[in-house]
């Protein structure tokens, strides 16, 4: 019975197994135009359905979100009504003020929150 329970650890171990419906990682970009850097994350569906319901950076204090990428046609401050398929990107922009230490993101199969270095 324990070879069953070391099989069953190993194989979730082994393959990565993890409850993300999304991958999130948060970009510094340089916006040629205006001189200025500012930082973007990248929201990956890990999963076909992923509807995006709401992104808040650093609790809320992070506003201005600019939506781009899957789904949006042209540049939005709402998240995309249509859902993100497997391998899908949502890039959400931020102003060049604001630097994300913590990323919630709300979706339409729950809610995840990561954390980053600041």
């Amino acid at each position: 019975m324990k070879k069953i329970y070391v099989f069953i650890l190993a194989f979730f171990i082994g393959f990565g197994y993890s409850d993300n419906i999304i991958d999130v990682k948060v970009v510094r970009d340089y916006n040629t135009a205006w001189n200025y850097y500012y930082y973007k994350i990248k929201i990956t569906a890990l999963e076909d359905g992923i509807q995006i319901k709401d992104v808040k950076v650093n609790n809320g204090h992070c506003k201005k979100l600019v939506y781009e990428g899957a789904h949006v046609r042209f540049v939005s401050s709402t998240p995309p009504k249509e859902p993100l398929n497997l391998g899908e990107v949502l890039n959400v922009r931020l102003s060049p003020e604001c630097n994300p230490i913590k990323v919630k993101v709300d979706t339409n199969k729950g809610s995840w929150v990561w954390n980053f270095e600041p």
